[in-house]
């Protein structure tokens, strides 16, 4: 965000702060910020929110408290606060001389992070209802974000951790299921469809309100009286009327129930995932099958050209997903997709799939193979196979179990980067004085390099090369005299015996095993340790995008997803996310709903100026 200082004589009116705030939550959200159509979003809670903007911006923290307390939506306001604190520090990341700024802007960015969650845990120990839909509620004057959305863009871990924003994540992630059903009866229920009426139940669809709930035994026993009076009203109106409700009525409307079933249990995200999931298992048997079968002929197969769409339908929703991604630009979607490190490895799982394509029907004599075009092509698809299985890493996302352990595998993965790059100083330097002892007078070519690298790399392992070393010799050598005597012929050096070369051995396997290595171990205990806790909490921040992920998914699978696709691009649009599943306009709410959720941010804002001592400023 671009700030421009000011001279002294120009004035620092309300319409620079409504246009940096447009420009800043446009950019950043990818849509125009909105004048809210409420009565109680006045000029006076305008002013407030741009005088609020203004004291963040010149750096009046305490008058910044001031008018958080009294403007409107202060849920919004303390993440949207962080959102720009974040920005303006990610801006000077790298700038040396204003470390010192960049730092600041951090400490800001904290400190309206830890009030944010300080009013929603007092909002939800006040009422959960009204707290879920102001979760849920978009906020026009902050991006038309909901508060989640708007912790997600700050990477308020310590907000998308708690419990209110969890318990919201996993209503909308079950959709209109009973949040009890096992696991392994929706998947068994999402690939045979007749099993679905056995295993699967659906919550009774209710208005939403902010009254505060009951105590679970009195609603549930209203509800049981409720049943039970509307049954022997029934009974009695037909025994005294004599007559019996129509038996095509009867067939009508439990068809009309199933149907309704199958409707909400294929559009609930937890379904979608089940389906993902046994498609994609499908797609790596086909693709394993062609890889492993002898291939015949150069035209394809039905199961080769299954696995071509398979891949484009794959292609397909990637490209769907970053259309939907927020961003005003094509590079800017396609660059917040690349962020992520699987994304990453679908673009090199396309780019080897369409390389080993492209040499397996390369142009041939009659039906006869090119022998090392149809090799590289089969090398192609072994290494492609391997990044096709990494995206199985990706189901793993959402799964309480898996999903800490893989952001732990991925900081693992960084040590290692590390611990290779010391590594390798050792490797080379012994790897060319071995070379240079034990194989001399070697002609130069490219199998000099690869020596170097193979046997320190195997003798790390435990393979250390004991013929070599001692000088024994090896198929198809010759002396130093024979090699010097000989002109022609496929000869190779005979390893030669040097002492200096086995004590350069000892002293490479001590440092390598025994320190460098145990070394390694030591930092993944000390790594395991340090985020076994924040894997946890990252694994929840990254829940959102996961379910919003599956929520604006096709219920059509793989590779019938073109389906959907051609629907969508009719239309024009793409998948749009349900209003009740994690996302509620604001102008879709009641005047009284609206009104509750107002007066609970107030109260328990009061609450927490009053008995929440902050100390940071």
């Amino acid at each position: 965000m671009e700030m421009a200082v000011q001279d002294e004589n120009e004035k620092f009116t309300k319409e620079h702060i409504d246009t940096i705030s447009s420009q800043f939550f446009g950019r950043f959200f990818g849509k125009p910020v909105k004048k809210s159509v409420f009565p109680v979003a006045n000029d006076c809670h305008d002013m407030f929110r741009s005088l609020f903007i203004w004291a963040l911006l010149t750096e009046r923290w305490k008058l910044a408290k001031v008018f958080w307390a009294y403007g409107p939506e202060p849920l919004a306001a303390a993440l949207s606060a962080g959102v720009l604190f974040k920005a303006m520090a990610d801006r000077l990341a790298g700038d040396a001389f204003r470390e010192g700024k960049r730092k600041t802007l951090e400490d800001q960015q904290m400190n309206w992070n830890r009030r944010a969650c300080k009013l929603l845990q007092e909002c939800y120990q006040t009422n959960r209802a009204a707290t879920e839909m102001l979760l849920k509620c978009t906020s026009e004057k902050w991006g038309d974000q909901n508060s989640i959305s708007l912790a997600n863009a700050n990477r308020n871990k310590e907000f998308t951790g708690d419990i209110a924003v969890q318990r919201v994540l996993s209503k909308a992630w079950m959709g209109s299921l009973i949040s009890r059903t096992p696991s392994i009866k929706i998947f068994l229920s999402a690939i045979f469809p007749f099993l679905i009426a056995l295993f699967i139940k659906v919550e009774a669809q209710t208005d939403f309100t902010c009254t505060p709930a009951k105590s679970k035994t009195e609603v549930d026993n209203r509800e049981t009286a409720a049943r039970r009076s509307l049954s022997r009203n029934v009974s009695q109106t037909n025994f005294m009327s004599g007559t019996a409700p129509p038996k095509s009525q009867s067939v009508a409307k439990k068809f009309q129930k199933l149907r309704e079933k199958l409707s909400v249990f294929y559009t609930s995200p937890v379904s979608k995932y089940c389906l993902s999931l046994a498609s994609y298992l499908v797609f790596l048997c086909i693709f394993c099958f062609n890889l492993l079968v002898r291939w015949d002929s150069m035209s394809p197969t039905a199961l080769e050209i299954l696995t071509a769409v398979w891949v484009m339908s794959l292609v397909a929703e990637d490209l769907f997903q970053i259309h939907g991604t927020i961003g005003l630009t094509w590079y800017d979607k396609l660059c917040l997709w690349l962020s992520d490190i699987l994304s990453k490895l679908k673009v090199v799982a396309l780019l080897l799939y369409l390389a080993a394509v492209a040499l397996r029907y390369s142009p041939h004599d009659g039906d006869k193979f090119y022998p090392n075009t149809i090799r590289w092509a089969r090398i192609l698809f072994s290494i492609d196979i391997c990044f096709f299985f990494m995206r199985v890493l990706e189901f793993f996302y959402v799964n309480e179990e898996l999903g800490p352990k893989l952001y732990m595998i991925y900081r693992m993965i960084r040590d290692v980067i590390v611990f290779i790059t010391i590594l390798l100083v050792w490797i080379v330097s012994y790897g060319v004085a071995i070379q240079a002892l034990i194989f001399p007078f070697q002609d130069a070519s490219w199998d000099l390099l690869y020596n170097v690298f193979y046997i320190p790399f195997w003798q790390i392992h435990g393979q250390f090369y004991f013929d070599h070393m001692n000088g024994e010799s090896v198929e198809n050598c010759g002396s130093i005299d024979h090699v010097n005597e000989t002109t022609t012929g496929d000869y190779t050096m005979c390893p030669q015996k040097e002492w200096v070369a086995s004590i350069l051995l000892a002293v490479y396997v001590t440092v390598t095993v025994i320190i460098l290595l145990n070394l390694l171990i030591a930092i993944f205990n000390d790594t395991y340790r340090s985020i076994q806790k924040e894997a946890r909490l990252l694994w929840k921040f990254e829940r959102y995008k996961a379910v919003v992920s599956y929520i604006n998914k096709s219920s059509v699978p793989h590779p019938l997803v073109w389906l959907a696709f051609v629907y969508h691009m009719l239309r024009g649009d793409g998948p749009r996310m349900r209003e009740s599943d994690i996302c509620i306009p604001r102008d879709k709410l009641s005047f009284s709903d609206v009104d509750s959720m107002i007066s609970l941010e107030a109260k328990c804002l009061e609450k927490v100026l009053k008995f929440h001592t902050e100390t940071e400023d």
